[in-house]
């Protein structure tokens, strides 16, 4: 270009035909840009694009074995023993009706009754029998079997090292 009082600088022309705001990113190919810019042809633009992705890889692979231990250990146990005492008391006295069980403090009442032939039917009371609850603790001794549960976890690939307990 020539410089004279109405023409433009050559900075100014490179910068007139550029895209605003992309004058220095084409300096590598600005001589190729003078020769094109005579035969007016176009410069392509070349963009890539990435696209990003996961999937699911096998790093690697866990082994678990459970074993069950048994043992045999000796407990104490508390145990609660009911024991019924009878005691028959004889009563030998005769009765309107039928007698009703009855609760006196921890002794259970339960009347025995019988018919007797006289010239008319007639109950009799023959007996009672008084039923006590008597409640005692006794210490027994009894062999259980517990079982427990050991895990090993181990990788695939994975050197194997003495585990203590």
């Amino acid at each position: 270009m020539r410089k004279s009082s109405a023409a433009i600088t050559t900075r100014q022309a490179r910068i007139a035909w550029l895209p605003a705001g992309e004058t220095d990113r084409y300096r590598p190919v600005r001589p190729l840009l003078k020769g094109c810019m005579a035969r007016k042809t176009t410069v392509p633009r070349i963009e890539e694009q990435v696209r990003v992705g996961k999937r699911s890889a096998v790093t690697s692979r866990v082994r678990v074995r459970k074993t069950v231990r048994q043992r045999t250990q000796r407990l104490d146990i508390p145990l609660k023993r009911d024991q019924a005492v009878v005691r028959r008391v004889p009563v030998n006295r005769v009765v309107a009706g039928p007698v009703a069980v009855r609760q006196e403090g921890r002794v259970t009442i339960v009347p025995v009754l019988e018919e007797v032939p006289v010239v008319t039917t007639q109950l009799v009371l023959k007996e009672e029998l008084h039923i006590e609850m008597r409640t005692s603790k006794v210490a027994a001794r009894r062999d259980v079997v517990l079982r427990s549960e050991n895990v090993k976890v181990t990788r695939d690939g994975e050197p194997q090292r003495p585990r203590s307990e």
